[in-house]
C-alpha cells in the first residue's frame, strides 16, 4: 500500500440520576446508541513490519486489542495463503477484504479472486493513487468493469480505493471518482472510503455518501492531527518525515458525524488504519478499537 488516511469527538448523552427518576416515576432516557455496535477490524498496514517478521504474533496482538477482523495485503501474505489462513484461524480472527494494485489479464485475476475467496474474503480492493487526466480514468473504469463483473461471477465485490489523487480535476476534467461512479454499476464497483484521505484532499465525506448512496460497503477509519490546517486544499503527499496521521480519537475529524451517516453510506465493514504512529503501535490501536468502541452518535 502507498501512504494513506482519518478523525473526531464524542458526545454522550446519560439519564438523570435512578433515584430521582423512581421519585418523579419518569421514564430514564437511555443513552445516544452506539455509533458502531459491530465488530471492527484493523488494516494490516497499521502493524505492517510487525506483521512481515511475526505473522501469527502480530495477528493475536490485534485480536488482544479488541480487533475481530483484519484487512491483508494479498501481495505481503508471509505465510502465504495456506498459513495466512492457518494464522488467522489461531488468532481467532477473520479477514473480509484484501488489497491489491489494478486488476491485470483475467487469468490472473482470477488467480487472485481464488486467493481472497479461500482466505474467506468478500472483497477485494484496487487502488492507483496517481494524477492523471479523465481521459486515462475513462480507460481505467472499463478495466474495472470488466474485473468486477468477473469477481462478480465468483461473489467477490470489486472495490476501489481512493487516496487525495482520485479527488483532483487534472486539466479541468471529471475527477477519477467522478468517472468511477459514472461509468461503473455498484455490481461492478464499490469504494473503500478512508477518511482521513478525503479530508486531506478537502472532501466532504458525508457530501459524497449522499451522492452515492449504498456505494462505501467498507470504511478506513484514521484520524488527523488537530495542528493540520482545517479545510485547506492539499495536493501532494505528506512532507517526508511528518506524520499527519493520529490514533482516532485523538485527532479533529468529526466522527459522530461520519458515523450518523453509514446507514446512507452501505457501509458494512470498518478497518481502523494509521500509516505512521507517533505513539507505539499497540498503544495507538488500543486506543483507536477503545474510542470506536464506546463513541456514541
Amino acid at each position: 500500500m502507498l501512504n494513506r488516511r482519518a478523525f473526531l469527538t464524542s458526545a454522550l448523552t446519560t439519564a438523570a440520576g435512578g433515584a430521582a427518576l423512581a421519585a418523579t416515576r419518569l421514564p430514564a432516557f437511555a443513552a445516544e446508541p452506539l455509533a458502531w455496535p459491530g465488530a471492527i477490524g484493523l488494516e494490516i498496514y497499521t502493524v505492517r513490519h510487525m506483521f512481515a517478521q511475526a505473522p501469527e504474533k502480530t495477528l493475536r496482538e490485534v485480536r488482544s486489542a479488541g480487533y475481530k477482523a483484519v484487512e491483508l495485503d494479498l501481495h505481503a501474505l508471509p505465510g502465504g495463503v495456506a498459513g495466512t489462513k492457518r494464522d488467522l484461524a489461531r488468532a481467532g480472527l477473520v479477514t473480509w477484504s484484501g488489497t491489491w494494485t489494478m486488476p491485470g489479464s483475467p487469468a490472473e485475476w482470477e488467480t487472485t479472486i481464488s486467493h481472497a475467496k479461500a482466505l474467506g474474503m468478500g472483497y477485494i480492493v484496487c487502488m492507483e493513487p496517481i494524477l492523471k487526466p479523465a481521459s486515462y480514468w475513462r480507460q481505467r473504469a472499463k478495466l474495472l468493469a470488466r474485473a468486477g463483473d468477473q469477481a462478480a461471477r465468483r461473489g467477490v465485490q470489486l472495490c476501489y480505493h481512493p487516496h487525495w489523487p482520485e479527488f483532483v480535476n487534472v486539466g479541468g476534467g471529471p475527477s477519477a471518482m467522478d468517472v468511477f461512479l459514472k461509468e461503473t454499476t455498484p455490481r461492478q464497483l464499490q469504494i473503500e472510503a478512508d477518511i482521513f484521505w478525503m479530508v486531506w484532499a478537502k472532501q466532504d465525506p458525508v457530501a459524497w455518501f449522499r451522492r452515492a448512496p449504498g456505494r462505501f460497503p467498507l470504511l478506513h477509519i484514521k484520524d488527523m492531527k488537530k495542528h493540520m490546517p482545517a479545510g485547506d486544499h492539499f495536493d501532494a503527499w505528506p512532507k517526508p518525515g511528518t506524520i499527519p496521521f493520529d490514533y482516532v480519537g485523538g485527532g479533529r475529524i468529526d466522527w459522530p458525524r461520519i458515523f450518523r451517516h453509514v446507514k446512507l453510506a452501505g457501509t458494512k465493514h470498518i478497518y481502523v488504519e494509521q500509516d505512521y504512529c507517533s505513539l507505539p503501535i499497540l498503544t495507538s490501536i488500543r486506543r483507536s478499537y477503545n474510542y470506536l468502541r464506546h463513541l456514541r452518535a
